[in-house]
C-alpha cells in the first residue's frame, strides 16, 4: 500500500474500510473452503465480525466525513471498492 502524506478524514475512512472489507472477503471464502466445522465457524465469525466493524466505520463516517475525498489515488482506489 502507498504511503499518504497528508491523508484527510475521509481518506482514512476510506483506507479502513476498504481493508475491513477485504477481510470480510477473505474469511468468507476461507469459510467455504474450510474442511473442518471448527475453522468454517471460526471463518464465520471472523467474517460477520469484519462486516460489524465495516458497519461502524460507515455510521462515523456519516458523522465525521460525509463527502468522501478522492484527492489522493490511493484514497480513489479504495473507494473504488466500496461502491
Amino acid at each position: 500500500m502507498a504511503t499518504i502524506t497528508n491523508p484527510s478524514t475521509a481518506d482514512v475512512f476510506a483506507m479502513a474500510m476498504a481493508m475491513e472489507q477485504t477481510g470480510c472477503d477473505f474469511y468468507q471464502a476461507l469459510s467455504v473452503r474450510a474442511d473442518g466445522r471448527q475453522v468454517r465457524e471460526f471463518c464465520e465469525e471472523a467474517a460477520a465480525e469484519e462486516a460489524r466493524h465495516l458497519q461502524v466505520l460507515r455510521g462515523l463516517r456519516q458523522k465525521l466525513a460525509p463527502e468522501p475525498s478522492t484527492d489522493s489515488p490511493e484514497a480513489a482506489e479504495a473507494l473504488h471498492g466500496l461502491a
